[in-house]
């Protein structure tokens, strides 16, 4: 194996033993109810990514949604910052729905940078996961928390990209309201995915959490006021305690 590559389970197999003590493959093996064998494959890079079985049995011994599991497998994989709420997600869709997570040589998660240049040319949005669905599509599907999208337009609208910080007393700040608040996110999305720079995305996935009593407002408004004939913005609200962490996944059939 390249040195230089990242073995997502050695990492996680270490911190387990770190955290708790573990000293031994033996002792590693009984903790997390596996076969020494498997241990002894990852240490020895013969195994480096997560079957669903390993994944189905994890989530089984510690009582975690699987794409929960994989989510803490992939961390180190994440461009920083990262999101929990949106690594979740896109493990949901790679678990639960037939999609492939694209990597970097070195086992990095795919990212993709856009320069708002029409907007302000200091500001740029990181998309921070691009999935593919299994088969022959050819373009990607972009997964992107909120918190994302809102501070690179609200630095953008400021002109100050590195002074802007959000504050829940008044969420929509730098705008004088809602209504111009929601009209810059949704126009700035449609600019982006418009843009020469995405011309190999599909659409984004843009995921909003559910403990942000600001962010479901703007979910909500946000899905309320989507274009008709649009479907290549799709809003998504995490909720931990929806099936498959997906609460929308009525709208899953259109991003096939």
């Amino acid at each position: 194996m390249d040195v230089n590559k990242i073995n997502l389970l050695k990492s996680y197999f270490t911190a387990f033993q770190l955290n708790n003590e573990l000293y031994s493959y033996a002792d590693l093996a009984r903790y997390l109810g596996i076969s020494t064998a498997i241990i002894k494959n990852v240490y020895s890079d013969r195994t480096v990514f997560p079957s669903k079985k390993l994944t189905k049995h994890l989530s089984e011994r510690f009582n975690k949604n699987p794409e929960a599991i994989l989510a803490d497998i992939y961390e180190i994989c994440f461009c920083k910052p990262s999101y929990k709420h949106s690594e979740i997600v896109a493990m949901s869709l790679y678990y639960n729905f037939g999609y492939s997570i694209c990597f970097e040589e070195d086992n990095r998660i795919a990212m993709h940078t856009v320069k708002l240049s029409f907007i302000n040319p200091l500001v740029e949005i990181v998309i921070p996961v691009s999935i593919r669905k299994t088969g022959p599509e050819l373009k990607y599907t972009g997964v992107v928390a909120w918190e994302v999208i809102r501070r690179a337009f609200c630095c953008a609208h400021d002109n100050s990209p590195f002074a802007y910080k959000y504050d829940s007393n008044q969420p929509y700040k730098p705008y004088s309201n809602i209504e111009s608040f929601l009209f810059a996110m949704t126009s700035g999305l449609y600019a982006i995915l418009d843009s020469d720079i995405m011309a190999i995305y599909k659409k984004i996935i843009v995921v909003f959490n559910s403990e942000c009593v600001d962010e479901v407002e703007t979910y909500n408004q946000i899905r309320a006021n989507l274009l008709d004939d649009s479907s290549r913005i799709l809003p998504l609200l995490y909720d931990e305690n929806a099936e498959y962490s997906i609460r929308d996944v009525d709208m899953l059939n259109g991003i096939g």
